[in-house]
């Protein structure tokens, strides 16, 4: 695994005027995007094999900061208004009649047995608390452990802040400013000693970018430097058995997205139940119109579901948990196939998830 840290900082978003023809403003909301790591890596490898194109794909995507690795808090965790106090929910199934214009029926809610106002996170959450979260019994009290206690608060962390700029088109004769060309838009500056990492699909890959030490990355061309970190991964490994054990017991699982996907597949052998997520958001990124020239156009505008959403499972077939996990278990495939970035025969990162298991409430009790 490869860590990306920035020599001086990491920015996110592009510092050229776009339609430079009118005032415009451009504002978005930030997510865990694979596509500029992506694209710094293929160009480091264009440039070292000399050839045309190369090309890298992402297995695995995460920030670091003071030594541990951070992902967006899963959005069913939910604090208490003005106190901040944790809230997990409970997965309890309908009793009696309930009426909705959506096109499903509902059968499950979320409760987190609380009238106090409550509100999203929209933090980061340390792998360490990360792993309590997938381990939690959800059946028994929200904030108490066996003997009644109080559960230690779980750590939250704030890796960047938004940046709002302002520019003005020129005018490429004169050197003038143009009247009522301004436009306005919003950077993601991440706060010191905030980096990635970054597992590569290819091995070969690896000792490529790590021969040339480092990589411009993000908005601005900042450069990063290149290092070899530990795999993460083998963190969530050493709690996979125990996960499924758990899922066959309750019948009930769930999916929580470590980056962002275009939609939700279809999942042989499960139901879809219930979901939590973070606001969708629009995004267009430009692409190779072929991969071995450099012309690019933009490409369609797409629907982001964020990373930190959960998706709620019912187990209808226990004979495909197996397959559930090998196909969905850290790997970016937890998306709907659309060309170009959410590919299955070759994901760029997006879809990335793991999977932890659900109590309905009275059973198993």
């Amino acid at each position: 695994m490869l860590q990306l840290k920035p020599y001086d900082l990491l920015i996110f978003g592009d510092g050229k005027p776009f339609n430079a023809s009118q005032q415009n403003f451009r504002q978005g909301r930030f997510f865990l995007n694979p596509i500029p790591v992506v694209s710094a890596v293929n160009k480091i490898l264009t440039f070292k094999e000399n050839s045309e194109f190369s090309e890298s794909s992402i297995e695995f995507l995460a920030f670091k900061k003071n030594g541990e690795v951070f992902f967006k808090t899963p959005a069913d965790i939910l604090k208490v208004k003005n106190t901040g106090e944790i809230k997990f929910p409970k997965l309890k199934k309908l009793e009696g009649e309930f009426y909705s214009n959506l096109d499903q029926d509902i059968e499950y809610i979320l409760d987190y047995e609380e009238e106090r106002k409550t509100e999203s996170i929209n933090e980061y959450i340390s792998l360490k608390d990360l792993l309590s979260y997938l381990l939690k019994d959800e059946n028994k009290d929200n904030n108490k452990n066996d003997k009644g206690k109080q559960n230690k608060k779980l750590t939250f962390a704030k890796l960047y802040d938004v940046e709002s700029r302002v520019g003005i088109a020129l005018d490429r004769k004169t050197r003038n400013t143009k009247e009522g060309f301004l436009y306005f838009q919003d950077f993601i500056r991440f706060k010191e000693d905030v980096s990635l990492v970054v597992k590569l699909k290819n091995d070969k890959y690896k000792e490529k970018i790590k021969s040339i030490e480092f990589l411009t990355l993000g908005g601005e061309s900042k450069i990063s430097i290149v290092d070899e970190d530990i795999d993460y991964r083998e963190e969530f490994e050493k709690e996979k058995n125990k996960i499924m054990e758990k899922i066959n017991e309750t019948g009930f699982f769930k999916i929580v997205l470590l980056t962002p996907t275009n939609a939700i597949p279809e999942i042989e052998g499960a139901k879809l139940i219930l979901q939590v997520s973070y606001p969708v958001i629009n995004y267009s990124s430009w692409i190779n119109i072929y991969k071995d020239k450099r012309d690019k156009y933009p490409s369609r505008m797409f629907k982001i579901i964020p990373e930190g959403s959960v998706f709620y499972y019912k187990l209808e077939d226990k004979n495909n948990l197996g397959e559930i996990f090998n196909k969905y278990w850290l790997k970016p495939s937890f998306f709907v196939n659309e060309y170009p970035f959410f590919d299955k025969k070759f994901p760029i990162g997006f879809g990335l998830s793991i999977i932890l298991a659900v109590n309905l409430e009275g059973k198993n009790e």
